[in-house]
């Protein structure tokens, strides 16, 4: 039998998390788009084609992915409409292209390094607002994609835990929560966070999304809320006295991660992870953390001392966009493997 004081927690945890809207993340994900790959040969085009489709042959079943996509070969086709007006353009690295004369934003293709031409894409740009559009369509970025929001997501985590430890302003996608949670804990903007990520990862792979779509996945985020506390209060107890703000905030976002990989998991295999999976997880991305929170620690401590007022390291208006305006990583560095 539930205590009351988890009784209590999980319905202020179910209050929360009634306050967000997956209808919004869905419509995000179904947002129209066109792309267009510009080369000087059909050979350039292939490669930057295969960025999105992967390596295989363009058959039938490609086709609705296609359709959003469309190669321009240079200079036979440089005033042709379409590219003009495309929301993304990929030009090949010999290709020099005035953006000012495009609709969308343009990007020059690695052709060394093809993966980094995506995460310039989704962190810039028009890219940034049509990043989860642009996994729901194309299944060979689609767990990059999702990785990435996973990892946002879980350096919003620790920036609420470290800013609860701090008394800073918290980051504006939090504060609609803040009322619900006080005197609780931030365990509910935690959990209400991950929830959203639920939403976010399941669009990305084409699921429905919902509170009764993803009850069973809604279900296991809430339960394991509780479960991290008792990891949690495991590690914690072999930290010296004193040094308990940090790993407060690792392990925040080593649950969230944990929890960002397990849906992933998930929504690509259709099995689940076992607890002990799941757990092991949670330890490894612990020890990765610890890091990542020193740095967003002492960021926020000097953005506390001088900074404007609401301004979180890392939160500009170009970062906003993509994943339900969270706080993003502005430079488009992994955060963690």
């Amino acid at each position: 039998m539930a205590s009351p004081s988890k009784t209590s927690a999980t319905i202020q945890i179910l209050k929360a998390i009634k306050q967000l809207n997956p209808k919004e993340t869905e419509n995000e994900s179904l947002n129209d788009f066109r792309i267009a790959v510009a080369g000087e040969s059909e050979n350039q085009l292939n490669q930057m084609k295969e960025l999105f489709f992967g390596q295989t042959e363009y058959a039938a079943a490609l086709l609705p992915a296609d359709s959003y996509l469309s190669g321009y070969i240079l200079p036979d086709d440089k005033d042709n409409p379409n590219l003009k007006t495309s929301d993304i353009v990929v030009a090949y690295p010999n290709i020099i292209l005035n953006s000012s004369e495009y609709k969308g934003s343009v990007y020059t293709f690695d052709a060394e390094h093809p993966i980094n031409t995506i995460k310039s894409i989704i962190f810039n740009g028009t890219g940034n607002t049509l990043r989860l559009a642009l996994g729901r369509r194309f299944p060979a970025i689609r767990t990059e994609i999702a990785r990435i929001a996973a990892r946002e997501i879980s350096r919003e985590n620790a920036i609420v835990s470290l800013t609860t430890a701090l008394g800073n302003v918290a980051p504006s996608i939090i504060q609609p929560f803040l009322g619900v949670a006080e005197g609780v804990g931030d365990m509910i903007i935690l959990t209400t966070n991950q929830v959203r990520m639920m939403f976010i990862i399941g669009s990305i792979y084409q699921q429905d999304i919902g509170f009764i779509e993803q009850w069973k996945e809604l279900s296991s985020i809430i339960s394991s809320a509780f479960g991290w506390r008792a990891i949690a209060r495991e590690l914690v107890s072999k930290i010296p006295f004193g040094g308990g703000i940090i790993p407060k905030g690792a392990i925040a976002y080593a649950g969230t991660a944990a929890i960002g990989k397990g849906l992933i998991f998930f929504y690509s295999t259709g099995n689940r992870m076992t607890k002990g999976e799941m757990t092991k997880i949670f330890k490894q991305t612990y020890s990765e953390a610890s890091g990542i929170v020193k740095s967003l620690f002492d960021r926020l401590r000097s953005s506390n001392d001088g900074s404007a007022a609401g301004s979180l390291p890392g939160e500009t208006g170009s970062d906003k966009g993509g994943l339900g305006s969270g706080v993003t990583d502005g430079n488009g560095s992994d955060l963690t493997s």
